[in-house]
């Protein structure tokens, strides 16, 4: 996974979103403490989600209340109760 500093992001963004479209191809953007966010193209994240859908459903992942909310986790992981 590449990985780029904010201020390298933030003087760079089209192109970085352009190389991670090209390669699919995650990159970390790490902040100035060391946490770090991942920008990665919507097909792959949309991926992600459908298969950690699967993967809970698989479980009985409606136990204890849980569901997995499939119209908001595209936008971002939801577990609600």
């Amino acid at each position: 996974m590449n990985e780029v500093t904010l201020k390298e992001a933030e003087l760079n963004l089209e192109q970085l979103v352009k190389k991670v479209l090209a390669d699919k191809e995650p990159t970390a953007i790490v902040l100035e403490r060391g946490a770090r966010v991942v920008v990665v193209p919507f097909d792959e994240y949309k991926s992600w989600q459908e298969t950690a859908e699967r993967l809970w459903n698989s479980v009985g992942g409606d136990s204890g209340g849980w569901k997995w909310n499939r119209e908001e986790a595209y936008d971002r992981p939801i577990l609600r109760r």
